[in-house]
């Protein structure tokens, strides 16, 4: 298993182009916000987040299936290091499976290996009729709810 799961996850050094079919389908999806995910933003940010000290990518598959962007920072209020989910995804026609449950180990060992003490995931409303399923699978892979957040659009 330890094997396996280190083929399918890796940290990906590539172009974020190559990432392209993986966020068109996440453009795709249903957004109940109205946010508008414009594609070369998106791809930007995943090309920061493979070229940046303190961030990677790691990539799920191969052919690649999914990704999680990953990110550190410094406990404001304290000394501890967190590991931070900047987002994931899968695309919809491999989401069932064991995909999502090892990219979550993969960013644990991930943190691990950046010294983190603390790992932080998010499963916001954006993910719509999944979030439910995440919250599920956050809760049974051991994770604490922490915080809530509210959203309102300003303008």
């Amino acid at each position: 298993m330890q094997g396996r799961e280190i083929k399918l996850i890796k940290i990906y050094t590539g172009r974020a182009e190559d990432l392209r079919h993986i966020a068109e389908h996440w453009q795709g999806e249903h957004n109940d916000f109205g946010f508008e995910m414009s594609m070369d933003e998106h791809l930007a940010d995943l090309q920061d987040m493979i070229d940046s000290e303190g961030k990677d990518l790691l990539v799920l598959g191969e052919p690649s299936i999914g990704y999680m962007g990953l990110t550190t920072f410094k406990n404001p209020l304290g000394t501890e290091l967190f590991a931070n989910e900047h987002y994931w995804y899968i695309v919809p026609e491999k989401r069932r499976g064991a995909g999502a449950l090892k990219l979550i180990r993969a960013a644990q060992k991930w943190a691990i290996q950046k010294g983190c003490d603390y790992l932080l995931m998010t499963a916001s409303k954006l993910a719509s009729d999944l979030h439910d399923n995440v919250c599920r699978l956050y809760s049974i892979t051991g994770f604490s709810h922490f915080e809530t957040t509210y959203i309102k659009r300003i303008r």
